[in-house]
């Protein structure tokens, strides 16, 4: 069986987003996979592995980041927001570099960064301060635009 294209994996989202609200919930994907002959288990590992942030829902980001179809000129900086989003629970914008890592050593944390260089952060890390432990998710994607351009 060939891997689908990414226009079929849209498709997909899109059928498995009944309400066309922008995200697949668990329920959604279960149903999904219950009509195609799958069991209640393969819909948990996959909504663990897709859901990337934790929220209880996929979004159309995440899935496509995940599923690596996202646009090639975005998906690093995208990836990092993602990573940044699933760090910063309370939403400052603030985020430590332990919490990073710490993320990257979760199952979940390990796939997104499939799709990003840790080596970046601890790049930015050494640009900053080793002594700076807390930092603004915008002056990392800043940076690491600089850096992409360079």
């Amino acid at each position: 069986m060939s891997r689908p294209d990414k226009q079929q994996l849209l498709r997909w989202f899109t059928e498995i987003d009944t309400e066309g609200n922008g995200f697949i919930t668990f329920e959604g994907l279960k149903a999904v996979c219950q009509r195609d002959g799958l069991d209640e288990s393969s819909a948990v590992e996959m909504f663990e592995i897709l859901d990337a942030n934790r929220d209880g829902k996929i979004t159309k980001r995440e899935y496509m980041l995940l599923l690596d179809i996202y646009p090639e000129n975005e998906r690093e900086e995208e990836t990092w927001r993602l990573v940044f989003e699933s760090v910063d629970e309370e939403g400052t914008g603030q985020t430590t570099f332990a919490e990073v890592e710490r993320y990257f050593a979760t199952n979940v944390g390990q796939r997104v960064a499939l799709g990003v260089y840790k080596n970046d952060l601890r790049r930015f890390h050494h640009a900053v301060g080793r002594s700076v432990t807390t930092f603004n998710t915008e002056d990392f994607i800043t940076w690491f635009r600089k850096e992409r351009r360079a």
